[in-house]
């Protein structure tokens, strides 16, 4: 998946992205399985942020895929700046970012 939509083969395991990936991974499990239903009950996204430890879980398991999905648009952004272009499906999301009315946050 990682090479179709990133032009990037899966890293070998000891890279900076696995240890994100899984951490993340680990993180957004625990946040689902101790949230409420929000979409159900949309009142409880006002409840505090000291009454809703869930909120804290989101805000981690949102920064780590930014860091991680930024990294990876970053890269493919740097590779086609240098003309190295691998023909993958984030490529032309860059190249067509203001056609499709994309922001860089939406492309990432």
């Amino acid at each position: 998946m990682l090479s179709i939509a990133f032009g990037k083969r899966c890293p070998p395991f000891d890279t900076h992205e696995t240890p994100i990936f899984f951490t993340a991974l680990r993180l957004a499990g625990k946040v689902v399985a101790e949230a409420p239903p929000i979409d159900l009950v949309p009142i409880l996204k006002y409840v505090p942020k000291r009454w809703a430890s869930w909120k804290a879980g989101c805000k981690q398991v949102r920064t780590l895929q930014r860091r991680m999905y930024f990294g990876l648009l970053e890269e493919a952004e740097t590779r086609l700046a240098r003309g190295e272009s691998t023909g993958c499906f984030m490529e032309d999301v860059i190249q067509r970012r203001e056609e499709l009315g994309m922001s860089r946050e939406t492309a990432a």
